[in-house]
C-alpha cells in the first residue's frame, strides 16, 4: 500500500476523533492499518494517550530512527510517521502549550524543513491536511520507517478464554469496537466498569485484538473494547 493513495483519501476528512495520534494510529482507518492490510493496528503500535508516547523500540513493521537534532542531513522518508515532542521546547519556535506533542507522516523532508500530512493542526480541529514547517518549530524525537513483512500469522482466537478484573483495579473505561482508545474525548467511551463494586468483574473474551485490547460484550454496555495497558488482569 502507498503512502501516497493514503493521502488522496484523507485529506479533507477527519480520521477518528479527530486527534493528530488518530491519523496515524488508535483506530481502523488509520494509516498504520492501510500499511498493514489484516493486521491489527494494535499489534504494531500499542495504544497512547498522547502522540509523544509513540516514540519506542521498533519492531518487525517499523524501523524506528531516533533524531539527531544536530545532524541536518539525517532526514525522513516519505511515508515515514514522524513524532514530536511537548512544546513550547528549548531552542524551538512553537510557543503553544501541547504537552502531548504531535505526530505525522512525512510527506517530503530537506535540511530546511519537512512536510507534513496531520489533523488538529495548524488549528485546534483542522482536518487531514500537508503543511511546511521549519525543523526548529517542534522538537522531532524521531519517525518510523514501515518495512516489508511477511504474511503475518492471525491473531488466535480467544478459545473460550475470560479475562478477570480484579476488584482492586479500575475503574476501566469500555471503549467502542475498534476505538479510538482516548478517554479524555468522552465520545470514545461507551461505559465505565468498575469491578470494587463488585469483588471483581469477569467476561467472556470475544476477540483478543493485540497489544493488551480485548473485546468483550457487558451486561450494561453491550461489546465494546478494554485497554488492559499491562495491568493486573487475569486472562484464563
Amino acid at each position: 500500500m502507498s503512502y501516497t493513495s493514503f493521502k488522496s483519501g484523507v485529506l479533507g476528512k477527519i480520521i477518528g476523533d479527530g486527534q493528530c495520534v488518530s491519523l496515524v494510529v488508535n483506530n481502523s482507518r488509520a494509516y498504520i492499518e492501510f500499511l498493514f492490510p489484516g493486521v491489527s493496528w494494535t499489534q504494531i503500535i500499542p495504544p497512547v494517550q498522547s502522540a509523544k508516547q509513540m516514540a519506542r523500540k521498533g519492531n518487525q513493521y517499523l524501523q524506528w530512527i531516533a533524531n539527531d537534532h544536530n545532524n541536518v542531513n539525517q532526514l525522513p522518508s516519505q511515508g515515514d510517521i514522524m513524532v514530536f515532542g511537548a512544546t513550547p521546547a528549548p531552542g524551538y519556535s512553537n510557543t503553544y502549550s501541547n504537552p502531548d506533542g504531535h505526530t505525522g507522516i512525512c510527506d517530503g523532508a530537506d535540511a530546511g524543513g519537512y512536510n507534513l500530512l496531520q489533523q488538529n493542526s495548524p488549528n485546534f480541529g483542522s482536518p487531514a491536511n500537508v503543511t511546511r514547517y521549519a525543523w526548529k518549530f517542534r522538537p522531532c524525537l524521531g519517525w518510523y520507517h514501515p518495512l516489508t513483512v511477511p504474511e503475518p500469522a492471525p491473531t488466535p482466537a480467544p478459545s473460550g478464554q475470560t479475562i478477570t478484573l480484579p476488584a482492586t483495579t479500575g475503574p476501566w473505561h469500555l471503549y467502542k469496537p475498534g476505538g479510538p482508545y482516548n478517554y479524555l474525548n468522552p465520545a470514545n467511551v461507551k461505559g465505565l466498569l468498575v469491578p470494587s463494586q463488585f469483588g471483581g468483574l469477569t467476561y467472556k473474551i470475544d476477540k483478543n485484538i493485540g497489544g493488551g485490547v480485548y473485546r468483550i460484550t457487558t451486561e450494561d454496555f453491550g461489546q465494546g473494547d478494554i485497554w488492559t495497558n499491562g495491568s493486573s488482569v487475569i486472562v484464563e
